[in-house]
């Protein structure tokens, strides 16, 4: 039975089809106009590959079925959200409890759809204000009340009067209930966000789960990725937990990884078509920050420290004749009509046509010789659109400009990433690099960094959907303390935690799976210093259990620290993949995994076939290895080294030294 994992990004879907054993990697271009296309896209060319005749036959051989997509931070992106309606306490309608303006107000919600209540509101004043918002036609309504204690006893009054048949599909949501976070800032910029994202997200992935169920005969649920790390079923998600849900598990998918080769420090770089991003891991676990952002919108909530910047294959980049810059990005061409050198009608250079025309990518083995890349584009693209405007002599000469400042972009944005942590140094760092261009920059990128050791995957263009494959069924249950260890009542938070379980059992039973087999933890965010959370982790908790003498656990090792967070997480294995050990076969490589030599950055370099790599194998930069989907560079001075998982490490050479400073060189066999 297989399982199935697709992924959607900005520019490319990604899936990862396996039975355990084999993984067999599609990508298909992302439609943004409706994401179940290129869902149904993706099972249909996997289904080929793998020698179904049609997506059906593939189902009935199918028994789990994960999507993470970029649904919700499309709708953020591009404003597409329902018109949201809003009730505040008075005082409150333009900073929503902020100490400044909300960021909110013109991103999500018109202030005019704003109405303030008394803090002891009565009935009357409370449906008044509900006739008012409807007459504005607000789909969607949120009420958030300072302290929130009487936002239930709006709703009520709400439902007494208007039922469901007179409301029609303008759905009300208490604040209080959607988060239970004691900052009525948090709690009411929580709920908007996912009162905004939640419509566009359940017709997306209620459409795709009708197709494969009725008109291809899937027998499951379709499974959805979390920014959790781990997915669950449609019903049981909030909007708001799918945000960069494929990113981040790429960071959780890092963490796992980690472990199989005893890394303890970890900087994770997902480069695609249109963004790239930065997580970071430490201890085998994801590096959290203690505060969260959507689109400048606050949430005082933990979440994976994960950042990004507007560069990615399709990212546009342009000269400025009057200042003499060069511009990169923040907009990307994606893969309609895609970079110039597609030949889909694109005209505005990219940093893939850059990277074409110093001789990174094959233009005849484009995602495996799926699309053949026009040289002459790119460069004409290139030519019109930054050398004429700076004043630069040739296409090929600002190509290489282009590629100078993709990698300051990225250097930047990597350090500022590390300064949240108050790291300076990288230097004991490896950086994993994954993504469709991942393995084009990654050790450019590293050795700026004073990085000096880089892996790279054999499934590294579709590595967020891998790690997708990696997942459990997981939810995740929440109670804000913002206290000391010292000042927590142990037995209230043993009732909350206990009431945390009860929930997370009924979850599971609701989905069908056994509550008993699960495994229970409970998690306890505390905060050492103002930049960074630490999560404490007891695994395999059961009820009834000794609170107090975990929490003295945590004062022996951390002190009386700040506790901000106590969260339950639920756990129910299935079936996922893991990774496959391959025999070491030495250092040299066979003949059939050279493929040729061509160009790039001036200089004449070997081509390697990827998959005819075996563990062992060693290549000296400068290089190129072709994979079936993305291509890796190994410039001069770094060493790449096939690994045991079909992997691959690559090391600045000085790093390889013998003692008599000589740096091994490895032919062919």
């Amino acid at each position: 039975m297989y399982t199935i994992d697709i992924d959607v990004g900005g520019t490319q879907t990604d899936g990862v089809f396996t039975d355990g054993r084999e993984i067999t990697e599609v990508k298909v271009d992302t439609t943004p106009h409706d994401l179940t296309v290129c869902f149904i896209e993706c099972l249909s060319q996997g289904a080929k590959q793998l020698g179904f005749e049609t997506i059906d036959r593939l189902m009935k051989e199918t028994k789990i079925l994960r999507w993470s997509s970029t649904i919700t931070t499309n709708v953020l992106a591009e404003r597409r959200g329902p018109k949201l309606g809003l009730m505040v306490t008075k005082g409150n309608k333009i900073n929503l409890y902020h100490p400044d303006v909300s960021p909110a107000l013109g991103l999500i919600i018109d202030e005019d759809n704003i109405i303030e209540i008394e803090e002891d509101p009565t009935e009357d004043e409370v449906l008044l204000s509900l006739k008012k918002l409807l007459e504005k036609g607000v789909r969607r309504i949120v009420i958030s009340l300072k302290g929130g204690k009487k936002e239930r006893d709006v709703r009520q009054w709400i439902e007494e009067q208007y039922p469901d048949h007179y409301l029609g599909a303008v759905p009300v949501v208490v604040g209080s209930e959607i988060c239970k976070h004691p900052d009525d800032a948090t709690r009411t910029h929580y709920a908007m966000v996912n009162s905004y994202t939640h419509g566009p997200l359940a017709a997306s992935l209620f459409k795709a789960e009708d197709q494969i169920k009725y008109d291809y005969g899937f027998k499951g649920n379709l499974l959805v990725g979390l920014n959790r790390g781990g997915t669950c079923q449609i019903a049981k998600a909030k909007a708001i937990d799918t945000v960069e849900s494929g990113p981040v598990l790429g960071i959780f998918g890092s963490a796992r990884l980690s472990k199989y080769y005893d890394l303890t420090k970890v900087c994770s770089f997902d480069m695609g078509g249109t963004t790239a991003k930065f997580g970071i891991i430490h201890n085998f676990e994801p590096v959290y920050s203690p505060k969260t952002e959507f689109f400048g919108i606050p949430l005082d909530i933990p979440s994976v420290l994960l950042r990004s910047v507007s560069v990615g294959g399709g990212t546009i980049v342009k000269g400025n004749a009057k200042t003499g810059d060069l511009v990169i990005g923040p907009e990307s061409k994606g893969a309609y009509p895609g970079p110039a050198c597609y030949d889909l009608g694109g005209t505005e250079a990219t940093i893939t046509d850059a990277m074409l025309i110093l001789g990174f990518i094959n233009p005849d083995n484009f995602l495996s010789g799926k699309r053949r890349l026009r040289r002459e584009n790119a460069e004409e693209a290139i030519d019109e659109n930054v050398a004429k405007p700076l004043g630069i002599s040739t296409a090929t000469k600002a190509a290489k400009l282009i590629l100078e400042r993709v990698l300051d972009s990225l250097a930047m944005a990597f350090e500022n990433t590390f300064k949240e942590i108050n790291e300076n140094s990288l230097s004991d760092y490896t950086m994993f690099a994954f993504g469709g261009n991942g393995g084009l920059f990654a050790a450019l990128l590293a050795e700026r960094l004073g990085i000096s050791q880089v892996k790279v995957f054999r499934f590294g263009s579709v590595f967020s959907a891998l790690a997708s494959s990696m997942t459990d069924v997981v939810h995740v249950y929440e109670e804000f303390l913002e206290k000391k260890v010292s000042e927590i009542d142990r037995p209230e938070a043993l009732r909350i935690i206990d009431f945390m379980m009860r929930e997370a059992r009924q979850d599971l039973q609701g989905e069908g799976f056994d509550p008993n087999k699960a495994n229970y933890s409970l998690e306890i965010d505390i905060i050492e210093d103002a930049n960074s959370i630490k999560v404490v982790s007891f695994d395999k908790i059961e009820m009834p259990f000794d609170l107090g003498k975990l929490l003295e656990e945590v004062t022996a090792k951390h002190g009386d620290v700040w506790v901000k967070t106590l969260r339950v997480r639920s756990r129910y294995e299935i079936a996922k993949y893991e990774p496959v050990k391959f025999p070491y076969s030495g250092e040299a490589m066979p003949k059939e995994a050279v493929s040729g030599k061509r160009t790039v950055l001036f200089t004449e370099c070997p081509v390697f076939k990827y998959d005819m790599l075996k563990h062992g194998n060693v290549i000296n930069g400068p290089a190129i290895v072709e994979g079936g989907n993305t291509t890796y560079y190994v410039p001069e001075g770094w060493v790449w080294r096939t690994d045991e998982y079909h992997n691959a490490t690559l090391k600045l050479q000085k790093q390889l030294e013998g003692k008599d400073g000589e740096n091994k060189v490895y032919g062919v066999s």
